[in-house]
């Protein structure tokens, strides 16, 4: 096993709040190292005691499979050779009280369908992105120079269909977007 490190200006823009693009530090990369390909994993969870990366790779039992602990903010890592994309996986957290569980990556790109809930191996270098339109609006417009409404909504909970069936994220689209620019609407008022 490899470790691997975020860059220590990285870490420290981390920490600052101002790593704007922390999604090429933490999740899970496959990438090469020493002429070795594998994926390289990186997390932030400061209260951990121990992480292991954990998957059908090594039967969910992670014990080769730990995480070195960069700092004492918590940024762990950790380079797993000859594991490539599709792969699933959860991160294995022991906690100061001594209870372990598993997590999926927050900045996982890719996860499985409910009801299974690992993350997926998946690397987003060459997607075709569909979003030019929005880059040429930043360019003229700074986001940053303007107030900015944030709302953090859990799909699968905030409606469904006759209080069963989930909505696609199309349809979910149709009805939140007029929701939050209402509620935002009323708010300012």
């Amino acid at each position: 096993m490899i470790v691997t490190h975020p860059t220590d200006y990285e870490v420290h823009l981390f920490h600052e709040g101002s790593l704007y693009e922390s999604y090429n530090v933490f999740g899970a990369h496959p990438e090469t190292q020493k002429g070795v390909k594998g994926t390289r994993f990186s997390v932030w969870a400061p209260h951990a005691i121990e992480i292991r990366v954990v998957g059908n790779f090594n039967n969910w039992e992670g014990s080769n499979h730990g995480m070195t602990k960069l700092n004492n903010e918590g940024i762990w890592s950790l380079f797993i050779p000859g594991l490539l994309e599709n792969e699933i996986y959860k991160y294995q957290i022991k906690t100061i009280t001594g209870k372990t569980f598993l997590k999926s990556d927050p900045y996982a790109f890719y996860s499985e369908v409910r009801p299974h809930t690992a993350s997926v191996i998946y690397n987003i270098e060459g997607y075709d992105w569909k979003d030019q339109n929005w880059f040429k609006n930043k360019k003229r417009k700074s986001a940053y120079e303007e107030p900015l409404a944030i709302y953090e909504v859990h799909l699968g909970s905030w409606k469904k269909k006759d209080g069963e069936k989930f909505y696609t994220y199309r349809e979910l689209a149709d009805e939140l977007i007029p929701y939050c620019l209402n509620t935002t609407l009323h708010i300012l008022k």
